[in-house]
């Protein structure tokens, strides 16, 4: 195959993009190619080259970057397992039973219980979607003292958060590709953490093969105890993530600087980040209602850009979810 012409600046033109997707329509589904938004793979492929100091990488390693995601996405079965949790409710709502009766949209084939099972978190609230930014990204909460680690099951958590994560990523709008995280690691329990070593490592492998080039920023709180984890992180993540990483020794810090970036309004900064805001336990805890929550104040914020659009929204997927 001959290889593509690359435009020596840095901008990723139209039929550059065109040109990916025609490729990897060829090699996979379509509709698992159909999840790549334009501006996702514009993204990606407009990062700097690390290793040949270019000014973009070539399109032959961006197409080997995005054929590593569209495999695992077919290969873990990801779209199926999306509807399948949105279709059966959630963590702390239902068993799975095997039942299948929940309503499926016109086109769309429910899993069969053979096929599928239901995965639920031994730590619910610790990981979920709550907003969206004043660009429309959705923002990302981890809240280290509300996960068991004692108690987890490291593969399965990494499925959950999987599962979480591509909920939301799947129904970007189109001028959208990337994420706001807020992590809270400085409240936790050390000894009980060490517990799950791998945990951590296990979760960045996961961002880093599943959402290539989707984090926007993070603000981290490590207080004290946190900078283990972080050290972790730097050990593992290549440095376009980590330059996109804050640090702050605390919730205060953190709270000022995530609005004035515009991760929240002031009104909607979180009870538990000096503000007044509560977010709802159902759409941090309830996998269908958190999902379709967020994908409705993703797709509500023009016309609702604040807390009245997460309102909106919760209210409205509650009436689904029930």
């Amino acid at each position: 195959m001959m290889k593509k012409k690359i435009n020596p600046a840095s901008v990723v033109t139209d039929e550059e993009v065109a040109s990916m997707i025609n490729e990897l329509s060829h090699e996979f589904e379509m509709s698992e190619v159909e999840k790549l938004s334009c501006s996702w793979i514009r993204a990606i492929m407009s990062q700097p080259s690390r290793k040949k100091n270019n000014p973009r990488r070539s399109f032959e390693y961006s197409k080997k970057k995005l054929c590593t995601y569209l495999k695992w996405r077919t290969d873990s079965r990801i779209t199926d397992k999306i509807q399948y949790h949105l279709n059966n409710g959630g963590e702390n709502e239902k068993e799975d039973n095997g039942s299948t009766d929940a309503t499926v949209s016109a086109g769309e084939v429910a899993p069969t219980p053979t096929t599928m099972k239901l995965i639920t978190t031994t730590s619910p609230g610790s990981f979920y979607w709550y907003g969206v930014d004043n660009e429309g990204a959705p923002v990302l909460w981890y809240k280290a003292d509300l996960t068991i680690f004692e108690k987890t099951n490291v593969q399965n958590e990494i499925e959950y958060a999987s599962l979480i994560l591509h909920g939301a990523l799947d129904a970007l709008p189109p001028n959208v590709h990337s994420l706001n995280f807020v992590i809270l690691f400085d409240k936790y329990r050390a000894g009980k953490a060490l517990q799950r070593p791998s945990m951590g490592p296990e979760f960045i492998k996961m961002l880093m093969l599943t959402c290539p080039d989707r984090l926007k920023r993070a603000i981290m709180v490590t207080g004290i105890a946190g900078h283990v984890f972080f050290n972790i992180a730097k050990g593992l993540a290549p440095s376009n993530i980590i330059d996109k990483v804050v640090v702050t020794q605390s919730r205060k810090e953190a709270a000022e600087l995530i609005v004035e970036l515009g991760i929240v309004t002031k009104d909607c900064l979180p009870d538990f980040m000096n503000g007044t805001f509560v977010h709802n336990e159902v759409l941090t805890t309830n996998y269908s209602a958190m999902i379709k929550a967020v994908r409705l104040a993703m797709r509500q914020y023009d016309s609702e850009p604040s807390c009245k659009a997460l309102s909106l929204a919760s209210s409205s997927s509650l009436r689904l979810l029930y």
